[in-house]
């Protein structure tokens, strides 16, 4: 379904983002963790240190990179290409914005237990976008998948964005929720999926 042909929301009052890998680009995080786990710097996005790292019967390094991803790399991490511009533009129309993010209290205790809610707070207040474009207690964060799901339809989002198809298609997501998948490359208008920048949603919701 082209987004474009998907009726323009104008009843939407209640915008819901993804925090990690949607809302918050770690491109430059990846470039610069990788030389850690003996990656080229010049290549290193998520798909290729993923794939580098993760082995069928052991994600030790993996999952050791995340830990560091979700807290130091987020020294360098960037709001989403248009994540600001179309921040502002719910702002000024009296959208309301939400953020629910599945991201545990802490990482793994072998990795030293680290806080990930904390510097992810700290980030969005350091780019501004807490409290003074969205509100401190809009912002939500979950242990699980199945709560994240449950968040998105107790607070009655109209529109959802996640990089993540096994969210929008978890078999209790809210009906009345139109669930976005979020791409960088711009594809949302000849995918099935309904895929999205944050540019295209802009344009989409009318701001």
């Amino acid at each position: 379904m082209k987004l474009s042909a998907i009726p323009r929301r104008l009843e939407v009052r209640r915008l819901g983002l993804d925090l990690d890998n949607t809302l918050i680009d770690y491109t430059a995080s990846c470039e610069f963790l990788a030389p850690n786990f003996d990656i080229n710097e010049s290549s290193a996005t998520r798909d290729v240190i993923r794939r580098h790292l993760r082995q069928p019967d052991n994600d030790e390094e993996w999952q050791r990179f995340q830990s560091l991803l979700y807290t130091d790399g987020l020294d360098s991490a960037l709001p989403a290409f248009g994540a600001v511009e179309l921040i502002h533009g719910c702002k000024n129309r009296g959208l309301e914005v939400f953020i629910v993010s599945h991201k545990t209290k802490s990482g793994p205790e072998r990795f030293g237990a680290r806080n990930l809610r904390a510097p992810a707070l700290q980030w969005l207040t350091n780019h501004n976008l807490v409290p003074s474009l969205i509100p401190k207690d809009h912002v939500f964060f979950t242990d699980s998948v199945d709560a994240k799901v449950e968040s998105i339809a107790n607070l009655r989002l109209d529109v959802f964005v996640d990089d993540l198809p096994e969210v929008l298609s978890h078999p209790k997501w809210p009906s009345s929720t139109l669930g976005f998948r979020f791409s960088s490359a711009s594809v949302g208008d000849d995918s099935p999926n309904r895929c999205v920048d944050f540019p295209a949603l802009s344009e989409w919701l009318g701001l």
